[in-house]
């Protein structure tokens, strides 16, 4: 992959709000978490009334953010024991993104 391919496969997987939380909750609790968490964390920030929001949003990371992330070298995923990690990557990636009070990482 390129220069040019890598920095527009970061952009593409920095597009989602779900990715981006997942980054900043990752890097604020400096441990791995367990897909359970991460999707408590965000949903606990979303504005969605319907349903579960956080089973909604674990089955995405499951099966579209988890995989992003982890392709791209951001992060790491444990299937088995369910757990998710940033890699040593993500470090500059993750203190170039922008904050806001609402959002840690927009």
């Amino acid at each position: 992959m390129d220069r040019t391919q890598a920095t527009d496969a970061l952009y593409d997987c920095l597009s989602h709000r779900h990715r981006r939380w997942t980054l900043a909750v990752l890097d604020q609790r400096e441990r791995a978490v367990t897909v359970r968490e991460l999707a408590e964390e965000i949903a606990a920030h979303e504005r969605d009334e319907s349903g579960d929001p956080a089973n909604k949003i674990r089955t995405s990371l499951y099966h579209v953010h988890l995989p992003k992330l982890t392709e791209i070298g951001l992060a790491r995923y444990d299937e088995g024991a369910r757990m998710v990690w940033l890699t040593d990557d993500a470090d500059d990636v993750v203190s170039d993104l922008p904050q806001t009070d609402e959002c840690p990482v927009v």
